[in-house]
């Protein structure tokens, strides 16, 4: 149910074991853009800042693009995963209709300039990052249920309920976690 070591690679989604216990992790998922003998790399779609990118990159940004917490590595840095293709210079496909725009420059320059009120990007401060052998072994412990990712759940599903409706997404017995209390003991 879980997942094993050899399912992780850039494009599948890592959703926290619904007891993981881990401030940073809990009820999270992750997407992958960056996995190899050095380590990996992912962004936590599911945790809105509280901030904007208008009130972090200065008034040349657009005020009210609402910024992500990718995770607690790095905070000080800004990056973009998007749908727009190879729109955006230097942006790697990491799954069926999901990109990491991996030169935020040319990535904050197209969000000044774009007019759509369909965005199709999302902004993170940090990112998530394990060392050679860590996720594998966090795996293994059980920490993570491996999924592929889906552009219509990252990119249609509210961010609150992209974790649970992913679980609902992955079938019956992934449905029923789903639903399992943040705290057993108030069941």
């Amino acid at each position: 149910m879980f997942g094993t070591p050899d399912q992780l690679a850039p494009g599948v989604l890592l959703l926290a074991n619904p007891f993981l216990e881990d401030p940073n992790f809990t009820r999270t998922v992750i997407l992958l853009a960056e996995h190899g003998e050095h380590g990996t790399l992912g962004f936590v779609l599911s945790r809105p800042a509280g901030y904007t990118l208008g009130s972090v990159a200065g008034p040349a940004a657009p005020a009210d693009v609402p910024l992500f917490y990718g995770g607690p590595v790095e905070l000080d840095t800004l990056h973009v995963v998007h749908s727009l293709g190879k729109t955006l210079p230097g942006s790697i496909e990491v799954a069926p209709h999901i990109f990491w725009a991996t030169d935020s420059e040319a990535a904050l320059a197209y969000i000044r300039t774009e007019k759509s009120p369909e965005r199709a990007y999302r902004c993170f401060l940090g990112y998530s990052g394990w060392s050679s052998g860590q996720l594998a072994d966090e795996t293994e412990e059980k920490s993570w249920i491996i999924t592929p990712a889906r552009g219509e759940l990252v990119w249609q599903v509210p961010p609150d309920e992209l974790w649970r409706e992913t679980l609902r997404a992955m079938g019956t017995d992934y449905a029923i976690v789903a639903n399992f209390p943040k705290d057993p003991r108030l069941n």
